[in-house]
């Protein structure tokens, strides 16, 4: 499942539900695609999940039954706050643009 945001996150973001039950959250452009952050469920893969036009809230659906509910504002600062930590602590490119899980 793929699911294009509205302009709240930006035109080239793109939510990706995998096989594996995580929710990646891209910004795609035609020179590259990097991984902002993904969403998971501890011990439940999420089976389906939809974004609101403005792109800040993301509802998604576990194996389990259970509905979940996401502030994409908070996950996205998050996200960027800990890739700024990885930065300053002189880590490699591969270890700062590492997905962060979101839960």
């Amino acid at each position: 499942m793929i699911e294009w945001s509205g302009s709240g996150l930006g035109n080239n973001n793109l939510f990706v539900l995998g096989d594996d039950g995580r929710i990646l959250n891209l910004d795609f452009n035609p020179a590259s695609c990097t991984v902002n952050f993904e969403l998971t469920s501890p011990n439940q893969a999420f089976t389906h999940f939809a974004v609101d036009r403005a792109g800040k809230y993301l509802t998604a659906c576990t194996s389990h039954g259970t509905v979940r509910m996401y502030d994409l504002g908070v996950s996205r600062t998050t996200a960027t706050a800990v890739k700024d930590a990885r930065r300053r602590m002189g880590m490699s490119t591969d270890q700062i643009e590492m997905a962060l899980h979101t839960r």
